[in-house]
């Protein structure tokens, strides 16, 4: 799903500012969880999955038996028993995306999700996973969204970094889970050069939120578009910034896509996969 700027009048911006320091009141603790999953692949690498129609071309069953993790409606892909994600992340629901249509999609990722599976939940939908009584064979985890620029650190036991797109909070993760080498597929960021077209891996009729629906594209315009894509990359220039300072790489090894702020490396070449010992 696409992330765009959204002009909310002041007096709209300061209610949801308001709920939003109430929710963090109320079930804030349910953020102590997250204190055991710091630091448990100190040192690893790890793979960001994302949704992007390039996935189609790459073999992601090779990423079996690596640390990945997985956002939006990668559930969907063919390989993901396979690839057996460590953390599956959600975006926090958001308009135009409707509360009954991102429950059906929670619904619909249950049915393909094993038992045990650990979800990355926004603490604002909370509320959603108990009305739709979803994930009860699931680990669910929940993080808090906070509206500071990234600085300091990543904390998932406290409000994390401001974000645009759900693959920002799986490399959040990533970094509190320790990992110093993360490697982002499926990132393509290139829907205005498809404008009316699927962005993603599958088609839009088989996403529940479209069954139910939604239409990603209802109010796009080229100026909206365009405006979307400079506050995008800003985030991304932060996120590189940050990496640095804390001496963690991150490779684009999406094979195509416009994201051109992080090195490109091809999937194979990060795990040492010729083709003399392909299967």
């Amino acid at each position: 799903m696409k992330e765009r700027i959204k002009k909310i009048p002041i007096l709209g911006r300061k209610l949801v500012n308001i709920y939003s320091i109430y929710l963090r009141m109320r079930d804030g603790k349910l953020l102590q969880k997250n204190i055991g999953l710091k630091n448990v692949f100190s040192n690893r690498r790890c793979f960001v999955l994302a949704t992007g129609p390039s996935i189609k071309r790459q073999d992601l069953s090779k990423l079996s038996g690596e640390i990945s993790i997985s956002v939006s409606n990668f559930f969907v892909h063919p390989d993901f028993k396979i690839i057996k994600p460590f953390f599956h992340v959600f975006t926090p629901s958001h308009p135009p995306i409707t509360e009954d249509q991102f429950g059906e999609m929670f619904k619909d990722a249950e049915k393909h999700f094993p038992e045990n599976q650990n979800v990355m939940i926004s603490l604002s939908d909370k509320h959603i996973v108990e009305r739709y009584q979803v994930f009860k064979k699931q680990n669910v985890y929940y993080y808090y969204l906070g509206i500071k620029p990234i600085d300091k650190k990543i904390d998932f036991t406290k409000d994390l970094p401001e974000i645009q797109t759900v693959p920002h909070v799986a490399i959040y993760l990533a970094i509190y889970l320790g990992v110093k080498e993360i490697n982002l597929l499926g990132v393509d960021h290139d829907w205005i050069l498809h404008v009316g077209e699927s962005r993603h891996f599958f088609e839009e009729k088989e996403s529940v939120l479209s069954q139910k629906g939604y239409n990603e594209w209802s109010e796009s315009d080229f100026g909206t578009e365009c405006a979307s894509y400079a506050s995008l990359w800003d985030k991304y220039r932060s996120i590189r910034s940050f990496a640095k300072k804390e001496h963690i790489s991150i490779t684009n090894a999406t094979d195509g896509g416009l994201l051109d702020l992080f090195p490109r490396k091809n999937l194979d070449d990060i795990l040492g996969i010729t083709k003399n010992n392909e299967k």
